[in-house]
């Protein structure tokens, strides 16, 4: 098991996703690791890439498209594209 599927499935297993979103064609998962903190550090955004062609315009887009709808507190919130090749 690669290094990313398994932080995936520990943080998947440990929390259920703060919100779920589709923006774009692209399913977007934002996780809070301490939710009892309040802190936008402990936020974290999952995007789904299936046919892994995002661009980092169009990621950067989502993230503020997250900000601006209110499911994160900060644009500079960690974010990480899983592609489909990351699922082979």
């Amino acid at each position: 098991m690669t290094g990313l599927k398994k932080s995936l499935t520990i943080l998947r297993m440990e929390s259920e996703a703060k919100h779920t979103v589709l923006v774009n064609g692209l399913y977007a998962e934002v996780y809070d690791a301490s939710p009892e903190e309040n802190y936008w550090g402990n936020h974290k955004i999952y995007i789904y890439d299936a046919l892994s062609d995002l661009a980092d315009v169009e990621r950067d887009s989502i993230v503020n498209y997250l900000y601006e709808e209110g499911f994160i507190d900060d644009r500079r919130t960690k974010c990480e594209v899983v592609r489909g090749e990351d699922y082979l």
